[in-house]
């Protein structure tokens, strides 16, 4: 085991206390770009080794139909993406995002390995 990585126990009720803020938080005032950096920071110091977090979602804003928030472990935050109402989704981009591949193969989420001999890099 890497001594600079806590105990599976410990890890456990780290996790558990990032899940806790995050209740906590969602509940409140803090922006969503708050939360997602937050979040992934807690995630990274209890042991996650995340290298990027996302959240897209639907709104109900008159102007657009879904916003995206991008997390690098390495740049930050990246700029928020709007998705203007009534745009035909049936972009390239689209068509070749993960979220496409989950929605369209009903898949409730997906890892891949992003480095190694045994990596799987099938989406741009």
């Amino acid at each position: 085991m890497n001594a600079n990585l806590p105990s599976s126990s410990h890890g456990n009720s780290l996790i558990d206390a990032v899940a806790d803020w995050l209740m906590d938080q969602a509940l409140g005032t803090a922006s969503l770009e708050d939360l997602l950096t937050e979040c992934s920071l807690r995630l990274n110091a209890a042991g996650v080794p995340l290298w990027r977090s996302a959240i897209a979602f639907q709104t109900l804003h008159p102007l657009y139909e879904a916003v995206s928030l991008i997390w690098y472990r390495k740049s930050g935050l990246q700029p928020v993406g709007h998705f203007p109402e009534g745009v035909n989704a049936r972009t390239e981009a689209w068509l070749n995002s993960p979220q496409y591949y989950l929605i369209s193969n009903n898949l409730p989420f997906l890892r891949r390995r992003l480095t190694g001999p045994e990596a799987v890099i099938d989406f741009p």
